[in-house]
């Protein structure tokens, strides 16, 4: 199951939308969307349905910085959000954005967030699931937003970015952005991205509870299988990567032959699912380095070996790619 989004993100653009003083029924209705259809806050819909829902909202709201607005009050309506509660148990503020960009599809993965360091600086940007989907300026302008957000949050207001960059041209008057960031506001940039200093990631995040956090993870990871992969193709062919991945990376004939079918037949199958067997392969090695990244007893070239990488280079490359940090700047930062 693939570009889809929680059905609450719905539900904070309402009750954004109700606070404002607007109608979110009428909202519903113009955007196609059952209001009875939200009340199961444990249900997935298409992520076309949001962007239905935002793009009606935004209409009538008449609001030229709708994106800053909604970004920087998203925090308020989280409420018992496990994806924030997971970060707010985050020993430091890098650990609770790595957090929040490995959990981000509980929320929505249509959009993915990252986090990458260059020189004394992080950036906090995000990719697409599908390149065929161009944000607009508003959406932009609203990850960014909330971006800031939670680090005035998990930072109790100690952190304002260096620098904030948008893609998009700069529009007619940016008091707003000004306001909101608090810092020189790009546009025309290369990237969407949060440019900050990278000693705020170290930043302790107040009262956070490393023993609850624990309990969170596993209730998070629980999550996301049974979103993705639960009675699926796609979890017997993670639970065979696990056991196949030691010292070599499987290659995908040695999983159909385990599963008894042909190779075309295992990929049509997975096709059917939303997902491919170089996805999986990702996704189950992601999760073993992440999961051997937290005992600072194993060596990073031990890690390489143990999630089938034959060089240690090869597996920081791919997981830069998979995490947007090397492997040592996310041990640092989870230790």
């Amino acid at each position: 199951m693939r570009n889809t989004a929680s059905v609450n993100l719905i539900n904070i653009l309402l009750k954004f939308v109700a606070d404002s003083g607007k109608d979110p029924y009428k909202i519903c209705e113009a955007a196609g969307i059952d209001p009875d259809s939200l009340e199961d806050t444990e249900s997935r819909v298409h992520a076309k349905k949001v962007f239905a829902v935002w793009s009606e909202a935004q209409h009538q709201m008449n609001d030229s910085n709708f994106g800053l607005h909604i970004g920087e009050t998203m925090k308020g309506y989280a409420g018992g959000s496990l994806l924030f509660s997971v970060m707010m148990n985050s020993p430091t503020v890098g650990e609770a954005f790595e957090k929040f960009c490995r959990y981000h599809s509980l929320m929505n993965d249509a959009i993915q967030p990252k986090i990458s360091m260059k020189g004394e600086y992080a950036c906090l940007s995000w990719e697409v699931e599908n390149p065929r989907f161009k944000p607009s300026r508003h959406i932009s302008e609203a990850l960014l937003s909330f971006f800031n957000t939670l680090l005035n949050f998990l930072t109790e207001k100690h952190c304002k970015p260096v620098e904030v960059h948008f893609t998009h041209g700069q529009p007619e008057k940016i008091d707003e952005h000004e306001r909101v960031f608090k810092a020189p506001v790009l546009f025309r940039q290369r990237y969407n991205q949060l440019v900050v200093n990278k000693a705020i990631l170290l930043r302790p995040v107040f009262m956070a509870s490393p023993r609850l956090l624990k309990v969170l993870e596993r209730y998070a990871v629980e999550i996301m299988h049974n979103v993705y992969f639960s009675n699926s193709l796609a979890f017997r062919v993670i639970q065979l990567i696990g056991t196949k991945v030691q010292g070599e990376k499987p290659a995908i004939g040695t999983i159909a032959r385990e599963l008894s079918v042909s190779v075309r037949n295992l990929q049509n199958k997975l096709k059917e699912e939303g997902t491919s067997y170089q996805q999986l392969l990702d996704y189950a090695r992601k999760e073993m380095a992440m999961k051997y990244l937290e005992d600072p007893e194993i060596t990073l070239c031990d890690i390489a070996f143990l999630i089938g990488f034959s060089e240690q280079s090869a597996f920081n490359h791919a997981f830069k790619r998979w995490t947007g940090s090397t492997p040592k700047q996310y041990r640092k930062n989870s230790n």
